[in-house]
C-alpha cells in the first residue's frame, strides 16, 4: 500500500539562548495549509540550537516517519542538517527543500562550526526526486555563498525571490509563503473541486479576518501609544516651563547671597585692615564716656591754661582714636546688618524641592517616553506586517473567489439539469404507465364484449372494466 505524502519542517539556528521560540516565521503558516490539505506535517524542535549538535538532533530527528513519499524542508542551518542527514543515510525521499540554506562556518562559535563542516554527498541527488533552493537578492553575502555551494554538489531548482532577506518573519514581513506552498503541492487552482475550493476560501476567509483584526488591534494600540505621547509632551512642556521658572528664581537666589557673602567677606577685610589685633580690648562706648567727661571737666572745673591745653590735646587725642574706631564699629554694624539679610535670605528650600520634583517627573517622563518611541517603532512595523499579511490573505481570496462562482454555476446548472432529467424520467414513466393501462382496459373490455356476445353472464368487475374504457 502506498503511503500518503507528509512533510517535516526543519528550524534554523539561534544566535544566543535568550531565543525560546524556534517554529516561527513561515513555518506555522506552511504547516496550517498543508494540514488544510490532510498533509500531515510536523515541526520537531532541536535542543540548543544556538549551539547546534549534529548526533543530538538526529536522534530526535530519527523518530519522525520519513519515507520515499516524505518532504523534508530545511530553514537556514536546519537545511545544512537535512543535506548531512541524507548523505550519510542514503535515504530515499520525494523531495528536498532548502530556504536560505547556510553552510558556511562561523569561527567565533565552535560547536557551529563543527556542525557546518561536512562533505556534502553529491549522490543525494540520485535518491531524491525532487531538490528546490529558495533565496533572495537580498540575502547575505554567506547565504548567497552557501547556496551556491548546495547547488554544485546536489543541482536542482533554485529560486530567488525579492527582498525576502533570509526568509525571516522580519525580512518577509508575512508569515503567508505561498511560493513555498506552491512548490510542495504544484496544484493549479483550476484543477481543484467545489469541495476543495470552497475549504480553501473558508481557510483564506479565516486568515483574512484574522488578519484584518490584527491590523485593527494594532491600529487601536498604536494610537494609544501616539496619545500617551503626545501628553508625555504636553506635560513636558508644562514642566519645562515651570523648571525654568524655578531655576531662574534659584540663579536670582544665588547671585543675590553670592552677593551678600562678597559684601560680608569685603567689609571683614576692611574691619581686618582697620583693626590691629590688640584693638579687639579697647571698649568704644567707655572711650566715648571719657572723652565726654573730659570736655565737661574743662567746662565745669575752671582749669588754668596749661591744664585746660593738656585736656584739650588729650581729648583730640582720644577722639582721633574713637573716629578711627567708630568706623571698625559702622563696619561691624554692617557685617552684622548683612549677617541678617543673609540668615533672612535663607536657603529657599522650596525652590530647590521644586526643582529636584521637576528633575525627577522630567527623568521618569523621558525614561517612559524613550519605551513608548521604541513601542511606537515596534508596533508599526507590527502593523505593517499585519496589513502586508491582510492584503495578501486578501488577494489569494479574490483571486479564487471567481473561480469558486464559476464552478458554484456550473454545479447548480449541473444540479438544474439533473432535476430536469429527473422529471422527464418520471413524467415518461407516468406517461408509459397510464398506456399500459390503457391498453390493459381495451384488452379486457374486448375480452368483457366477447363474453357478452356470447351470452354469458357479466361479473361485476366485467361491468367495471367496460365502464373504465374511453
Amino acid at each position: 500500500m502506498k503511503e500518503p505524502i507528509n512533510c517535516i519542517i526543519i528550524h534554523g539556528c539561534t544566535d544566543n539562548e535568550q531565543e525560546t521560540t524556534y517554529n516561527k516565521h513561515w513555518m506555522p503558516w506552511l504547516q496550517k495549509q498543508l494540514q488544510a490539505k490532510n498533509i500531515p506535517t510536523s515541526t520537531p524542535t532541536f535542543p540548543e540550537p544556538w549551539k547546534p549538535d549534529y548526533t543530538k538532533n538526529k536522534e530526535l530527528f530519527e523518530k519522525e516517519t520519513i519515507h520515499e513519499h516524505t518532504i523534508l524542508i530545511g530553514h537556514s542551518c536546519g537545511a545544512a542538517f537535512l543535506v548531512r542527514w541524507l548523505g550519510e543515510t542514503k535515504k530515499i525521499i520525494k523531495k528536498l527543500i532548502l530556504v536560505a540554506p547556510w553552510t558556511i562556518p562561523d569561527p567565533n562559535n565552535k560547536e557551529k562550526e563543527t556542525f557546518y563542516t561536512y562533505d556534502i554527498d553529491t549522490t543525494i541527488k540520485e535518491r531524491v526526486h525532487e531538490i528546490i533552493m529558495f533565496t533572495s537578492d537580498d540575502e547575505e553575502e554567506d547565504g548567497k555563498k552557501s547556496i551556491q555551494l548546495f547547488h554544485e554538489q546536489l543541482g536542482g531548482k533554485i529560486i530567488e525571490l525579492k527582498e525576502h532577506g533570509h526568509y525571516t518573519l522580519e525580512d518577509m514581513k508575512t508569515e503567508a509563503f505561498p511560493e513555498l506552498l506552491q512548490e510542495i503541492i504544484p496544484l493549479e487552482n483550476k484543477n481543484l473541486s467545489l469541495k476543495e475550493l470552497t475549504e480553501q476560501l473558508n481557510l483564506l476567509k479565516i486568515a483574512k479576518e484574522a488578519a484584518f483584526q490584527k491590523k485593527e488591534k494594532l491600529k487601536n494600540e498604536l494610537h494609544a501609544v501616539i496619545q500617551e505621547v503626545k501628553k508625555i509632551q504636553t506635560e513636558q512642556a508644562k514642566n519645562s516651563t515651570g523648571l525654568k521658572e524655578a531655576r531662574a528664581e534659584r540663579d536670582q537666589h544665588r547671585e543675590a547671597t553670592k552677593h551678600l557673602h562678597e559684601e560680608i567677606k569685603t567689609l571683614k577685610q576692611e574691619k581686618e585692615t582697620l583693626l590691629p589685633p590688640q584693638a579687639d580690648r579697647i571698649n568704644i562706648h567707655a572711650l566715648k564716656e571719657r572723652i565726654e567727661r573730659l570736655e565737661t571737666s574743662i567746662e565745669t572745673e575752671g582749669y588754668d591754661y596749661t591744664k585746660e591745653k593738656k585736656v584739650t590735646v588729650e581729648i583730640k587725642k582720644l577722639k582721633a582714636i574713637y573716629g578711627h574706631y567708630k568706623h571698625v564699629s559702622d563696619v561691624s554694624k554692617e557685617i552684622r546688618t548683612r549677617a541678617i539679610q543673609l540668615h533672612e535670605h535663607g536657603d529657599k528650600e522650596h525652590v530647590y524641592a521644586s526643582i529636584a520634583r521637576a528633575l525627577q517627573g522630567n527623568k521618569e517622563q523621558h525614561q517612559r517616553f524613550i519605551y513608548l518611541i521604541n513601542q511606537l517603532k515596534k508596533l508599526r512595523k507590527e502593523q505593517t506586517l499585519a496589513f502586508k499579511n491582510f492584503i495578501e490573505q486578501r488577494k489569494y481570496y479574490y483571486e479564487l473567489l471567481p473561480l469558486y462562482k464559476e464552478k458554484l454555476e456550473v454545479f447548480r446548472t449541473q444540479q438544474q439539469n439533473k432535476r430536469r432529467e429527473q422529471e422527464q424520467k418520471e413524467h415518461q414513466s407516468q406517461t408509459t404507465s397510464k398506456q399500459k393501462k390503457k391498453v390493459l382496459l381495451e384488452e379486457k373490455a374486448k375480452t368483457v364484449e366477447e363474453k357478452w356476445k356470447q351470452g354469458k353472464k357479466l361479473t361485476t368487475e366485467d361491468l367495471i372494466a367496460l365502464q373504465g374504457t374511453p
